[in-house]
Protein backbone atom coordinates (compact mmCIF):
# COMPACT_ATOMS: atom_id res chain seq x y z
CA UNK A 1 0.00 0.00 0.00
CA UNK A 2 1.45 3.24 -1.04
CA UNK A 3 0.48 6.45 1.17
CA UNK A 4 1.49 10.31 0.52
CA UNK A 5 3.31 12.12 3.42
CA UNK A 6 1.65 14.73 4.60
CA UNK A 7 4.80 16.33 6.12
CA UNK A 8 6.93 16.11 3.19
CA UNK A 9 3.92 18.50 1.91
CA UNK A 10 4.28 20.84 4.93
CA UNK A 11 8.05 21.34 4.75
CA UNK A 12 7.63 21.86 0.85
CA UNK A 13 6.06 24.84 1.63
CA UNK A 14 3.03 23.96 -0.81
CA UNK A 15 -0.14 25.61 -0.27
CA UNK A 16 -3.57 24.59 -1.14
CA UNK A 17 -6.08 26.75 -2.84
CA UNK A 18 -9.79 27.05 -2.29
CA UNK A 19 -12.14 28.50 -4.83
CA UNK A 20 -15.87 29.96 -5.11
CA UNK A 21 -18.38 29.07 -7.73
CA UNK A 22 -21.17 31.47 -7.72
CA UNK A 23 -22.86 29.67 -10.62
CA UNK A 24 -26.08 31.63 -9.26
CA UNK A 25 -24.44 34.53 -8.50
CA UNK A 26 -27.81 35.64 -5.59
CA UNK A 27 -30.25 37.22 -7.43
CA UNK A 28 -28.20 37.72 -10.26
CA UNK A 29 -29.77 34.89 -11.82
CA UNK A 30 -33.11 37.45 -11.82
CA UNK A 31 -30.92 40.60 -12.54
CA UNK A 32 -32.27 42.80 -10.17
CA UNK A 33 -29.56 43.63 -7.82
CA UNK A 34 -26.86 46.43 -8.16
CA UNK A 35 -23.66 46.76 -5.80
CA UNK A 36 -23.11 50.68 -5.38
CA UNK A 37 -20.47 49.54 -2.65
CA UNK A 38 -22.75 50.19 0.55
CA UNK A 39 -23.99 47.73 3.12
CA UNK A 40 -26.98 46.73 0.93
CA UNK A 41 -27.90 45.83 -2.56
CA UNK A 42 -30.01 48.43 -4.14
CA UNK A 43 -32.45 47.01 -7.18
CA UNK A 44 -32.45 47.96 -10.55
CA UNK A 45 -36.47 49.04 -10.67
CA UNK A 46 -39.32 49.33 -8.53
CA UNK A 47 -41.60 46.28 -6.96
CA UNK A 48 -44.33 45.90 -10.03
CA UNK A 49 -42.09 47.40 -12.23
CA UNK A 50 -40.86 45.20 -15.68
CA UNK A 51 -37.98 47.47 -15.99
CA UNK A 52 -35.93 50.23 -14.90
CA UNK A 53 -38.80 53.18 -16.64
CA UNK A 54 -41.15 51.53 -15.18
CA UNK A 55 -43.05 52.70 -12.39
CA UNK A 56 -44.64 50.17 -10.50
CA UNK A 57 -47.09 49.27 -7.90
CA UNK A 58 -47.64 51.98 -5.04
CA UNK A 59 -48.22 51.04 -1.36
CA UNK A 60 -49.24 53.31 1.93
CA UNK A 61 -46.64 53.67 4.14
CA UNK A 62 -47.91 50.57 6.70
CA UNK A 63 -48.52 48.59 3.33
CA UNK A 64 -44.71 49.79 2.47
CA UNK A 65 -43.03 49.36 5.99
CA UNK A 66 -43.43 45.48 6.24
CA UNK A 67 -43.03 44.70 2.33
CA UNK A 68 -40.93 41.91 1.78
CA UNK A 69 -40.07 39.36 -0.65
CA UNK A 70 -40.60 36.28 1.22
CA UNK A 71 -44.13 35.32 -0.51
CA UNK A 72 -42.65 36.02 -3.90
CA UNK A 73 -44.59 38.63 -4.66
CA UNK A 74 -44.80 39.72 -7.98
CA UNK A 75 -41.41 37.39 -8.92
CA UNK A 76 -39.26 39.14 -6.27
CA UNK A 77 -38.07 36.13 -3.94
CA UNK A 78 -35.70 35.56 -0.97
CA UNK A 79 -34.85 38.57 0.78
CA UNK A 80 -35.92 41.76 -0.73
CA UNK A 81 -37.05 44.46 1.12
CA UNK A 82 -38.08 48.43 2.09
CA UNK A 83 -35.14 50.47 2.56
CA UNK A 84 -34.49 52.22 5.42
CA UNK A 85 -34.17 56.06 6.16
CA UNK A 86 -30.65 55.14 6.76
CA UNK A 87 -30.25 53.38 4.00
CA UNK A 88 -31.49 56.24 1.90
CA UNK A 89 -28.86 58.29 3.67
CA UNK A 90 -26.01 55.81 2.55
CA UNK A 91 -27.74 56.13 -1.01
CA UNK A 92 -27.23 59.83 -1.40
CA UNK A 93 -24.18 60.05 1.02
CA UNK A 94 -21.78 57.69 -0.58
CA UNK A 95 -22.42 57.11 -3.90
CA UNK A 96 -21.78 59.66 -6.88
CA UNK A 97 -25.48 60.87 -7.24
CA UNK A 98 -27.42 63.47 -9.37
CA UNK A 99 -31.20 64.40 -10.31
CA UNK A 100 -31.28 65.72 -13.76
CA UNK A 101 -34.77 65.75 -16.16
CA UNK A 102 -36.68 64.57 -13.72
CA UNK A 103 -34.53 61.17 -12.70
CA UNK A 104 -32.45 60.32 -9.79
CA UNK A 105 -29.13 58.26 -10.77
CA UNK A 106 -26.54 57.03 -8.47
CA UNK A 107 -23.28 55.19 -9.38
CA UNK A 108 -20.73 53.46 -7.87
CA UNK A 109 -17.64 55.28 -7.06
CA UNK A 110 -15.61 52.63 -7.25
CA UNK A 111 -16.62 51.05 -10.28
CA UNK A 112 -19.35 53.25 -13.20
CA UNK A 113 -20.68 50.92 -14.50
CA UNK A 114 -22.77 50.02 -11.21
CA UNK A 115 -25.55 52.29 -10.90
CA UNK A 116 -29.27 52.73 -10.42
CA UNK A 117 -32.06 55.13 -11.80
CA UNK A 118 -34.71 56.00 -9.36
CA UNK A 119 -37.99 57.32 -11.77
CA UNK A 120 -40.37 60.36 -11.15
CA UNK A 121 -42.89 57.21 -10.34
CA UNK A 122 -44.82 60.04 -8.42
CA UNK A 123 -48.27 59.09 -6.57
CA UNK A 124 -51.48 57.63 -6.73
CA UNK A 125 -53.18 59.71 -4.52
CA UNK A 126 -50.93 63.29 -5.47
CA UNK A 127 -52.89 64.66 -8.71
CA UNK A 128 -50.09 65.29 -11.89
CA UNK A 129 -46.94 63.87 -9.79
CA UNK A 130 -46.70 61.15 -12.23
CA UNK A 131 -43.65 62.65 -14.19
CA UNK A 132 -42.59 65.25 -12.49
CA UNK A 133 -41.89 64.33 -8.83
CA UNK A 134 -40.41 60.98 -7.42
CA UNK A 135 -41.40 59.59 -4.14
CA UNK A 136 -40.36 56.32 -2.09
CA UNK A 137 -41.22 54.43 1.12
CA UNK A 138 -38.19 54.22 3.55
CA UNK A 139 -39.39 51.54 6.17
CA UNK A 140 -39.20 53.51 9.19
CA UNK A 141 -40.94 56.71 10.64
CA UNK A 142 -41.10 59.58 12.95
CA UNK A 143 -43.33 61.21 15.25
CA UNK A 144 -44.28 64.78 14.80
CA UNK A 145 -46.57 66.25 17.65
CA UNK A 146 -49.15 63.68 18.50
CA UNK A 147 -48.57 62.22 15.11
CA UNK A 148 -46.63 59.53 13.51
CA UNK A 149 -45.32 59.85 9.95
CA UNK A 150 -43.73 57.93 7.59
CA UNK A 151 -40.12 58.47 5.96
CA UNK A 152 -39.34 58.76 2.39
CA UNK A 153 -36.85 59.88 -0.89
CA UNK A 154 -38.35 62.55 -2.98
CA UNK A 155 -37.12 64.59 -6.10
CA UNK A 156 -37.96 66.80 -8.99
CA UNK A 157 -35.94 67.86 -11.93
CA UNK A 158 -33.34 69.11 -10.10
CA UNK A 159 -32.89 68.22 -6.60
CA UNK A 160 -33.46 65.39 -3.54
CA UNK A 161 -35.09 65.34 -0.07
CA UNK A 162 -35.47 63.20 2.95
CA UNK A 163 -38.18 63.95 4.86
CA UNK A 164 -41.73 62.45 6.42
CA UNK A 165 -45.06 62.33 5.09
CA UNK A 166 -48.76 61.22 5.86
CA UNK A 167 -48.77 57.25 5.96
CA UNK A 168 -52.02 56.67 3.72
CA UNK A 169 -50.70 58.33 0.78
CA UNK A 170 -49.55 56.02 -2.18
CA UNK A 171 -45.48 55.90 -3.16
CA UNK A 172 -43.39 53.33 -4.89
CA UNK A 173 -40.91 51.01 -3.58
CA UNK A 174 -37.19 50.50 -4.92
CA UNK A 175 -36.27 47.50 -2.72
CA UNK A 176 -32.96 46.30 -0.99
CA UNK A 177 -31.32 43.24 -0.11
CA UNK A 178 -28.57 43.12 2.65
CA UNK A 179 -24.82 42.08 1.33
CA UNK A 180 -23.40 38.84 3.35
CA UNK A 181 -19.97 38.27 3.09
CA UNK A 182 -18.21 34.60 3.37
CA UNK A 183 -14.40 33.97 3.50
CA UNK A 184 -13.13 30.75 2.65
CA UNK A 185 -9.95 29.90 3.73
CA UNK A 186 -6.99 27.27 4.58
CA UNK A 187 -3.76 26.57 5.55
CA UNK A 188 -1.03 28.58 4.05
CA UNK A 189 -3.14 31.84 3.89
CA UNK A 190 -4.87 30.85 1.15
CA UNK A 191 -8.54 32.89 1.22
CA UNK A 192 -10.87 34.06 -0.54
CA UNK A 193 -13.69 36.26 1.06
CA UNK A 194 -16.77 37.77 -1.90
CA UNK A 195 -19.71 39.72 -0.92
CA UNK A 196 -23.20 38.42 -2.08
CA UNK A 197 -26.65 39.57 -1.59
CA UNK A 198 -28.17 37.49 0.88
CA UNK A 199 -29.69 34.07 0.16
CA UNK A 200 -27.53 33.08 -2.60
CA UNK A 201 -26.50 30.06 -2.82
CA UNK A 202 -22.59 29.09 -4.14
CA UNK A 203 -20.41 26.15 -4.17
CA UNK A 204 -17.15 26.23 -2.61
CA UNK A 205 -14.56 23.56 -3.07
CA UNK A 206 -10.35 23.36 -1.94
CA UNK A 207 -7.54 21.58 -3.74
CA UNK A 208 -4.05 20.78 -2.43
CA UNK A 209 -2.76 17.96 -4.92
CA UNK A 210 -3.36 14.27 -5.83
CA UNK A 211 -1.93 12.81 -2.04
CA UNK A 212 -4.47 15.15 0.08
CA UNK A 213 -8.47 15.30 0.25
CA UNK A 214 -10.71 17.60 1.84
CA UNK A 215 -11.97 16.06 4.62
CA UNK A 216 -14.60 18.37 6.39
CA UNK A 217 -14.90 22.01 6.29
CA UNK A 218 -15.06 23.90 9.68
CA UNK A 219 -17.60 26.44 9.42
CA UNK A 220 -17.67 29.47 12.01
CA UNK A 221 -20.57 31.70 12.40
CA UNK A 222 -21.28 34.40 15.36
CA UNK A 223 -18.34 33.21 17.48
CA UNK A 224 -19.88 29.49 16.73
CA UNK A 225 -18.04 26.69 15.15
CA UNK A 226 -19.43 23.64 13.08
CA UNK A 227 -17.82 21.00 10.90
CA UNK A 228 -19.51 20.00 8.05
CA UNK A 229 -18.72 16.51 5.82
CA UNK A 230 -19.02 16.43 2.32
CA UNK A 231 -20.91 14.04 1.28
CA UNK A 232 -19.69 10.84 -1.41
CA UNK A 233 -20.39 12.88 -4.19
CA UNK A 234 -18.18 15.91 -3.51
CA UNK A 235 -14.75 14.34 -4.50
CA UNK A 236 -11.48 15.10 -3.37
CA UNK A 237 -11.96 18.66 -3.01
CA UNK A 238 -14.78 18.46 -0.69
CA UNK A 239 -17.42 20.35 -2.98
CA UNK A 240 -20.17 21.46 -0.98
CA UNK A 241 -23.29 23.79 -2.04
CA UNK A 242 -24.13 26.73 0.13
CA UNK A 243 -27.04 29.15 0.72
CA UNK A 244 -25.43 32.29 2.46
CA UNK A 245 -27.73 34.58 5.19
CA UNK A 246 -25.00 35.95 7.59
CA UNK A 247 -21.21 36.60 7.38
CA UNK A 248 -19.49 33.27 7.47
CA UNK A 249 -16.17 31.62 7.58
CA UNK A 250 -15.10 28.40 6.03
CA UNK A 251 -11.99 26.81 6.76
CA UNK A 252 -11.00 23.38 4.50
CA UNK A 253 -9.11 20.57 6.38
CA UNK A 254 -7.25 18.16 4.60
CA UNK A 255 -6.16 14.46 4.81
CA UNK A 256 -3.96 12.24 3.69
CA UNK A 257 -5.63 9.86 0.94
CA UNK A 258 -4.77 6.16 -0.20
CA UNK A 259 -3.60 6.31 -4.13
CA UNK A 260 -2.67 4.35 -6.93
CA UNK A 261 0.98 2.58 -6.93
CA UNK A 262 1.53 3.52 -10.42
CA UNK A 263 0.12 6.92 -10.54
CA UNK A 264 2.44 8.11 -7.70
CA UNK A 265 5.35 6.83 -8.18
CA UNK A 266 5.63 8.23 -11.40
CA UNK A 267 4.87 11.60 -9.52
CA UNK A 268 7.65 10.45 -6.94
CA UNK A 269 10.06 9.96 -9.94
CA UNK A 270 9.44 13.59 -11.31
CA UNK A 271 10.05 14.96 -7.57
CA UNK A 272 7.06 16.65 -7.18
CA UNK A 273 5.57 14.15 -4.27
CA UNK A 274 6.65 12.72 -1.01
CA UNK A 275 6.03 9.08 -0.23
CA UNK A 276 5.96 6.43 2.51
CA UNK A 277 5.65 3.16 1.63
CA UNK A 278 4.50 0.14 3.76
CA UNK A 279 2.91 -3.25 2.70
Amino acid sequence: MLFCSHSAYAQGGVSAIVYIDDFSAGYGADNKAVDLGLNVYWAKYNVGASGPSDYGNYFTWNEASTWNSSNNYQGWVGYWRTPTNQEFKDLTNNTNGSVKNFKCTFINKNDNSKSIILTAAGSNTISGSKGVKGYYWASDQTKKGLLWYGYRFNFDCCNWDLDYWNKSYEFPIRPVIDKVTIIVTTFGGNTIQRSYPKGTKIKIGAYWDDCHRVESWTKSLNGASQTITPNNTSGDNGDIEITITEDVTYTANFSTKTTNLKAMTEDYQKGSVGLNVGN
